[in-house]
């Protein structure tokens, strides 16, 4: 069901994946993202802040923090998964690979190698601050227009 702290959990979210995405970029040198970097990274925490997030924020809910660490990181795994699996495809479609089996673990491969270029400190705060904010202010929105008696 929408509420005003799903909307707004995932509008905030949305908007850490987009500025995530111009702090990773630069971070990329050998293999630079493609065009819908940015756009792919917001619509992963727009879904993320919304089913991950927003359910769990409540009028005076307690665990804003964990809330936010724990969305902020499924961001990071769904995002590290749709580019990598793209990636993938890209190599598949230049016949990189043999079998079907080496292309999926290929696409575990490329994320692991995308983790460790994004882990800079300025990422990590980036994320780990837009989960938990995500969180505080879809608490909020959700104490200021959710009514007491819904779910």
């Amino acid at each position: 069901m929408p509420t005003a702290g799903r909307l707004v959990a995932a509008a905030v979210l949305a908007a850490m994946g987009w500025c995530a995405s111009f702090l990773i970029a630069p971070l990329m040198v050998e293999d630079p993202p493609f065009e819908w970097f940015a756009k792919i990274n917001a619509a992963a925490g727009f879904v993320v802040g919304w089913m991950v997030i927003g359910p769990r924020v409540k009028p005076a809910a307690k665990g804003i923090v964990v809330h936010g660490l724990t969305g902020a990181f499924a961001w990071v795994f769904w995002a590290l998964l749709a580019h990598s699996t793209i990636k993938m495809l890209e190599l598949s479609l230049r016949k990189q690979y043999d079998q079907a089996m080496e292309a999926v673990i290929a696409v575990f491969e490329i994320a692991f190698e995308d983790l460790q270029v994004m882990a800079s400190g300025s990422v990590i705060f980036v994320v780990l601050g837009g989960g938990v904010l995500a969180a505080y202010l879809g608490a909020k929105a959700a104490q200021a227009f959710d009514k007491p008696g819904l779910p």
